[in-house]
């Protein structure tokens, strides 16, 4: 691994802001010709600062005009429980973010869904 230098980091919160951004866009906005910031960038990646880039959707054009943020306490803390659930929270779509947490609660889950009803559905409480 290369050394991790001030522009690698500015080169990176530009890609966090819009990772649309041509090469020669970010170099512009860094201070740097095209060749080397491309090279950067592909050496971030290569290196594996980058996992991978993503679009950000907007939930209420989409009809999710729900978010919600909901606390989960395991009944059992072993290695097989927090496994299990980890995979299963992966296949619920409308959780987009979930945490480990310390203190009385295990998990933080980030929830959004179309309205009351779809949330009680993703939650298991279906009425």
């Amino acid at each position: 691994m290369t050394e991790f230098d001030s522009i690698d980091v500015n080169i990176l919160k530009q890609l966090q802001k819009d990772a649309s951004l041509t090469a020669q866009e970010i170099a512009a906005k860094v201070n740097l010709s095209t060749s080397p910031c491309w090279r950067r960038i592909n050496r971030l990646e290569k290196d594996g600062f980058i996992q991978k880039k993503v679009a950000l959707l907007d939930s209420q054009k989409l009809g999710m005009q729900m978010i919600i943020f909901v606390s989960i306490s395991l009944s059992k803390n072993d290695e097989e429980s927090l496994e299990t659930f980890e995979e299963q929270v992966q296949q619920f779509p409308e959780i987009v973010e979930c945490y480990t947490v310390t203190g009385t609660m295990d998990y933080f889950l980030k929830i959004i869904t179309k309205d009351i009803q779809h949330t009680l559905e993703v939650l298991g409480r279906d009425q």
